[in-house]
């Protein structure tokens, strides 16, 4: 295929949820949702988003990112591809410090390096969302079992929490009934959560536009401010994914809630792109 474009990636993982990593501050990339479908199946590359990496123009802003989910929708930020991207600029040599802000268009996040692997994430302050009728929130919980208490937080995109007694959800059958009944599901993600005790969680996420994933960390954040909210949970929780876990710690005086965790390198590779065709 002539005057194909060679486009360099990296794949990462954060608590085994999976990212493909491009660098576009140099060269401008353009990516359509279909490219992304076609390149998270498993039989090509495979990943839970996508996340394409550029020059910010925005003063003390260190890169923009765009963030697409393995369906190619577009997301709004997240907490674990926030971890993968740090990995990502530092190890690339596109940045030359351990702070780096980076921005989407749901707003900025303050990532910090604290180890080789280690980085905490700066996600904000949450909030508790009230009205929730827009979300079909009583249909979706009629389709859970032993549920204890349930809300909405918004933390740069929507999650929609539910304590339960039981983890033990059949998801195909959950994704099946939610695309039967048409649910709107493009605006919200699930976490089921299970208390451990008042400092540890277990948890299962299904993302919009990527079904369940092993681990997510704005989900993380948003189960954990709900617990803390309803008088359940302490400042300081550990999540437990089926991926890996997460640590989250709630600053009362910042008003801010961090994400502790780590991110692992898997892979570089290229892909070969030309007018919506690719060879890999």
């Amino acid at each position: 295929m002539k005057n194909r474009k060679k486009i360099k990636f990296s794949k990462i993982h954060s608590s085994h949820n999976e990212f493909l990593i491009v660098d576009s501050t140099k060269n401008d990339i353009f990516i359509t949702g279909e490219l992304v479908r076609k390149l998270s199946s498993q039989n090509v590359i495979g990943f839970d988003q996508f996340i394409l990496i550029k020059k910010s123009n925005i003063i003390n802003v260190d890169f923009f990112y765009r963030i697409f989910n393995s369906d190619g929708s577009e997301a709004e930020q997240c907490g674990n591809g926030a971890i993968c991207i740090s990995n990502f600029v530092i190890n690339k040599n596109l940045v030359k410090k351990r702070e780096v802000v980076i921005h989407s268009k749901s707003g900025r996040l303050t990532l910090k390096k604290i180890n080789k692997n280690l980085v905490s994430v700066n996600m904000g302050t949450p909030s508790i969302i009230k009205e929730t009728a827009a979300f079909q929130i009583e249909e979706i919980k009629s389709l859970c079992k032993k549920i204890f208490c349930s809300g909405v937080v918004y933390i740069g995109n929507f999650h929609f929490v539910i304590i339960t007694l039981d983890l033990e959800i059949d998801f195909f059958y959950f994704k099946r009934n939610i695309e039967k009944k048409n649910f709107f599901l493009e605006t919200l993600n699930i976490e089921f959560i299970q208390i451990v005790n008042y400092k540890h969680i277990k948890a299962r996420v299904y993302e919009k536009g990527s079904g369940e994933t092993k681990s997510c960390g704005s989900g993380a954040c948003a189960a954990v401010f709900f617990g803390i909210k309803n008088g359940i949970l302490k400042d300081k929780v550990i999540v437990d994914f089926p991926g890996g876990k997460l640590k989250i710690i709630w600053n009362r005086k910042k008003k801010s809630i961090f994400i502790i965790g780590s991110s692992n390198h898997i892979y570089d590779g290229v892909f070969y792109y030309k007018n919506g065709f690719f060879n890999y």
